[in-house]
């Protein structure tokens, strides 16, 4: 994943400001809900963090498996962290960062809809720390984001937003929670292609989620085979 000084064919004329749309919106409803065991949160909280995602890194990986070209990660603005998406600290401060991704999108073969799409992601990565009292020391990370699609039929008429919450299950064993929240949210009519629309947005957040779970489960193997050398 680069990041670069100008734009490119992909980006166009979409704004570089980010946008998290469901900030101030009902709860996302609840998608997916998965655990692992063995994965390092602290080390994967200050790889999201970095200034950079470079090749190798989870965000450059999970890229590589939807398919995605033309990416450009622009410089993290500043940001606060949305309540519902990380639990209340009472010692320590839960950090976020926020940031605009583009690229270019494969699509499905559907009718009226181009192959592909530029598409414009604003990501806020929270990072909050271990609440008092429990046993786990480790963090609670949210991923979430809000997508604009450019080039589909009606693609300024809705976004796409998703949240993923990653958190140790409590049992002191190293486990940890993975939970997909996202919907499709409407700002005008999409007329009769609504629905569509709508399922397959859905369709799309949950195959997005599936990569990042089995990204997530192989560096959880590859952490623990290498603890055992």
């Amino acid at each position: 994943v680069t990041q670069p000084t100008e734009e490119s064919s992909c980006s166009g004329s979409a704004s570089v400001q980010p946008c998290l749309s469901f900030a101030a919106q009902d709860p996302l409803p609840g998608l997916i809900r998965d655990r692992l065991q063995g994965l390092s949160l602290a080390s994967l909280a200050k790889e999201l963090h970095a200034d950079k995602w470079p090749e190798g890194s989870m965000m450059a990986q999970l890229f590589e498996a939807l398919g995605a070209t033309e990416i450009e990660t622009l410089p993290w603005f500043k940001a606060g962290g949305t309540q519902e998406a990380v639990p209340k600290v009472q010692y320590g401060t839960a950090v976020s960062k926020t940031r605009v991704v583009r690229m270019c999108l494969p699509l499905p073969a559907i009718p009226m809809c181009p192959r592909s799409t530029r598409v414009t992601l604003s990501y806020r990565i929270t990072v909050a720390p271990p609440l008092p009292l429990k046993e786990s020391v480790a963090p609670t990370i949210s991923i979430e984001s809000s997508g604009i699609s450019h080039d589909v039929p009606f693609g300024d008429r809705f976004v796409v937003e998703e949240r993923v919450v990653l958190r140790p299950d409590g049992t002191g064993a190293g486990g940890v929670v993975v939970e997909q929240f996202g919907r499709c949210h409407f700002s005008k009519s999409c007329g009769m292609l609504q629905s569509r629309i709508g399922k397959s947005t859905i369709s799309g957040i949950k195959h997005s989620a599936c990569n990042l779970v089995a990204l997530l489960q192989d560096r959880a193997l590859r952490s623990e085979e290498h603890t055992s050398e």
